[in-house]
């Protein structure tokens, strides 16, 4: 039986200061240890039933190298295929940290 399966890792490809979407070609992805400890605590943390963990990547992208420097869990409920996402969590948690970094963007899910 053949089973799907997603991307771990989701990078947002950006909008240039053009207006453009950026198309370049990723060659160096640079995760800091803090996220992937925050990430492991959220899945170690999740509930049994939840079978994956869904979170905002923030970071910088400079050229063709993203930098992932911080990261936050976002609540979901999944049906069958469907997923729902708590997007005014989202918008709050994005809203807090880019108060706190002014540097940092979404650069991948």
């Amino acid at each position: 039986m053949a089973t799907s399966s997603s991307p771990a890792l989701l990078l947002n490809h950006g909008i240039t200061n053009t207006g453009l979407n950026n198309t370049q070609a990723l060659n160096t992805v640079v995760v800091h240890p803090l996220v992937l400890l925050s990430i492991l605590d959220h899945h170690t943390r999740r509930q049994d039933s939840a079978g994956r963990v869904i979170g905002t990547l923030l970071g910088r992208r400079d050229g063709n190298k993203v930098e992932v420097t911080n990261c936050f869990a976002v609540p979901h409920a999944e049906r069958g295929d469907e997923v729902a996402i708590g997007k005014d969590f989202n918008r709050q948690m994005l809203a807090l940290h880019l108060r706190a970094n002014r540097s940092e963007t979404v650069v991948g899910w």
